[in-house]
């Protein structure tokens, strides 16, 4: 993949180049675009693609040094301990299609069907997120924070836990802490249900 990457980028930098007429400011733009591009087909746009790898790979750099997540209305601070292991996340378009089309099934019908061995917490639990206002009125940084601060839920440091509460975080703390050498790649996505006007969030995982 970064041998392809390193191709096009060259070729993109010898044809820019060779165009006497291009400043070197368009240069930039236009390597900065073929940068980012990720070459999917799905409903996403780039730069949301780009912002959810982002932040889910600062989430994880932050937990190689330990992290203390705060909850914004409580107040409450959960100390998370320093993963080891943890490695950067790739996007995965293939991912992003078997997301969408979750995205259009009921929850029963993706997580215990179709998608069953996609990372769901013990392989039967789901859960569709929904949302009383657009999503993006949330943000890309603000849906996913919501489910960041889920860690203050439970006592991490303490793993006999094992209820509904938990069990909300413990999927990406699974995937991100403990497991982490199993998931190289991540995907989530929003989409609006036109009958409810609410949103459906859906989190797919791949492991290896």
């Amino acid at each position: 993949m970064y041998i392809r990457w390193l191709a096009d980028l060259q070729a993109a930098l010898a044809f820019l180049v060779c165009d006497e007429s291009t400043s070197i400011f368009q240069i930039t733009i236009e390597l900065m675009e073929l940068t980012l591009a990720f070459g999917c087909h799905g409903i996403t746009k780039d730069k949301d693609r780009e912002e959810i790898l982002r932040i889910h790979n600062e989430y994880r750099a932050n937990l190689t040094k330990g992290a203390t997540v705060i909850d914004p209305n409580s107040k409450k601070k959960q100390d998370l301990p320093a993963a080891k292991n943890m490695y950067e996340l790739e996007w995965d378009c293939d991912l992003e299609a078997k997301a969408e089309d979750a995205m259009n099934m009921t929850c029963t019908q993706a997580a215990r069907g179709k998608y069953s061995t996609y990372g769901h917490a013990r392989g039967l639990w789901h859960l569709c997120i929904t949302y009383n206002k657009p999503v993006e009125e949330y943000g890309v940084k603000g849906v996913l924070e919501k489910w960041w601060i889920e860690g203050v839920s439970f006592d991490i440091i303490e793993r006999r836990f094992d209820n509904y509460h938990a069990e909300n975080f413990v999927n990406i703390e699974c995937c991100q802490r403990f497991g982490a050498r199993h998931a190289r790649r991540f995907h989530s996505k929003s989409q609006e249900n036109d009958q409810t006007g609410w949103f459906r969030t859906y989190f797919l995982q791949r492991q290896k």
